[in-house]
């Protein structure tokens, strides 16, 4: 998100006679694992007095981490903040919660005051249930806090930080590997997104025939590393780019080694399928 464009389109609004209400920033974003410039859009935010919620569904773990929890630096002033525990913290669904600044917001928003479910008791504010849109719905985040009672906030940290070095080293071997592999962003998270890049067209400027040739082998390449069952790792695309593969570094039991692997393996098919396509 572009703050200043971002200010223009509130402002923009307004002037129309709309009332902008909420701005959904993203911490890690789902294919290149992009965050928000946080301090910024929260500015705009409490110039405009609109609701900053912020998704960090993915990139949240960073705030476990001293090394990198500046990637969601402003986040406290955010009213809203969504978090999982399902992904890098590798628990089982559902595990997800959303963290409130202001207190009564959710049952202001989700209580049906029906009395026939809900009473005056001692333990009123433990139940869940006029705070929840599901009534019934477990809750989701004690995983997450069991999880933290095991492990602690230096396991939490250790495990972000090994994750991150982990998408760091498959990186820098994309940048040295001489034009066999080429990023298609520079990493801010997990995700490490990049391309095999046949011989033919190793170093080459962009062309409609490269990004054509890109796009095919990158999926024939992973169906046939999906088929050999040795390792593991998906593909994707953004608007313009051809189809890249998005390799997560969240594994915590994944070494430099391990990554080492999956390198290899795109590389022997990438070698056998680009054979085929001269």
């Amino acid at each position: 998100m572009i703050p200043a464009e971002l200010d223009k389109a509130i402002a923009h609004a307004i002037s129309e006679g709309k009332k902008p209400f909420l701005v959904n920033a993203t911490s890690g974003t789902t294919v290149y694992g992009a965050y928000d410039d946080l301090e910024a859009i929260a500015d705009v935010c409490e110039k405009h007095k609109v609701w900053l919620h912020i998704d960090a569904c993915w990139g949240g773990h960073c705030l476990w981490t001293n090394k990198y929890k500046h990637l969601m630096k402003g986040s406290h002033r955010a009213q809203s903040v969504a978090l999982t525990g399902t992904k890098c913290f590798g628990l089982p669904q559902q595990c997800a919660l959303v963290v409130i600044s202001e207190k009564g917001v959710l049952r202001t928003c989700n209580s049906s005051n029906a009395d026939y479910l809900f009473h005056e008791y001692e333990e009123k504010n433990y139940d869940m249930g006029e705070l929840t849109l599901n009534c019934g719905r477990r809750v989701d985040s004690f995983k997450l806090w069991v999880s933290l009672k095991v492990y602690g906030d230096k396991g939490f940290e250790e495990r972000a930080d090994h994750a991150f070095d982990n998408a760091k080293y498959v990186a820098d071997k994309c940048r040295a590997s001489g034009g066999l592999f080429e990023l298609a962003h520079n990493p801010q998270s997990l995700n490490v997104c990049f391309w095999y890049v046949p011989q033919k067209y190793r170093n080459q400027p962009r062309s409609t025939e490269r990004d054509a040739v890109l796009d095919k082998i990158t999926g024939l390449i992973r169906r046939q590393i999906q088929l050999e069952g040795k390792v593991l790792t998906n593909f994707a695309d953004v608007a313009g780019q051809p189809h890249f593969f998005r390799h997560i570094t969240c594994n915590p039991g994944a070494s430099g080694e391990d990554m080492d692997v999956v390198l290899e393996q795109i590389q022997k098919h990438g070698d056998l399928i680009s054979a085929t396509l001269s």
